[in-house]
């Protein structure tokens, strides 16, 4: 192997060890989704809902039926409210 090989091989080891540093843990993805899921479960009304929640890398998506904007309102609030949540994709749905 040449020098100018062993470089660009070290240099694209050290870029991808740098972006893997970048991303959270599953396990805090995993701890995220279940702190949003109990501040949505508190709410009387959004209780009564079937939302889906899943977490990546801080961004919290929101998926389901939702009988009125009023209350898919609310719970991105509560979503947007969460500590640790960077950004929400809201794919909620009237029925």
């Amino acid at each position: 192997m040449n020098k100018r090989t062993v470089w660009g091989s070290l240099a694209g080891l050290t870029l991808l060890w740098a972006a893997g540093c970048t991303t959270l843990p599953l396990d805090e993805d995993q701890g995220l989704k279940n702190e949003v899921l109990q501040r949505l479960n508190q709410d009387e009304l959004i209780r009564r809902t079937m939302i889906n929640v899943t977490a990546r890398q801080g961004v919290i998506t929101l998926m389901g039926q939702i009988p009125d904007d009023a209350l898919r309102l609310r719970a991105v609030s509560i979503v947007r409210g969460t500590p640790g949540v960077r950004e929400v994709e809201d794919h909620l749905r009237r029925p």
